[in-house]
């Protein structure tokens, strides 16, 4: 099922959970299509809900998407950090604005994500 686009087009992900097995191997016999499905470790938590007038059930939530980083191989390095800013990092998150480039993330054998691709969506300003 595809999702219209919202008003927050820029910002929706393509990323959505679809299923959940504690074997990896299990989920890619379930998901053989490596361009569209990625197995990927995932903290998640579960809420049983009572029915309000109906019955109950399970209703889950990523909170997080493991590992934490993602590794960029030198090719895409230098067009990375053209966007990269200026300001130093401190603990308040950065302005929202408009994307200014997609990235491509393939996962390894052992669910390692590395950068496969980088195309620019707006020029990077000179530095």
């Amino acid at each position: 099922m595809e999702q219209a686009p919202g008003p927050d087009a820029a910002f929706d992900t393509r990323l959505i959970a679809v299923d959940v097995d504690n074997d990896p191997a299990a989920l890619r016999r379930r998901h053989p299509d490596r361009r569209r499905v990625a197995i990927v470790e995932a903290t998640a938590i579960l809420h049983y809900v009572a029915g309000a007038g109906g019955p109950p059930f399970l209703m889950g939530r990523i909170v997080s998407v493991l590992p934490g980083s993602i590794t960029v191989p030198r090719e895409w390095r230098a067009s990375l950090e053209a966007y990269q800013s200026d300001r130093l990092p401190d603990s308040s998150p950065p302005p929202m604005r408009e994307p200014r480039y997609r990235v491509t993330v393939e996962w390894g054998s052992r669910f390692e994500p590395r950068v496969t691709g980088v195309q620019p969506l707006v020029p990077a300003a000179p530095r």
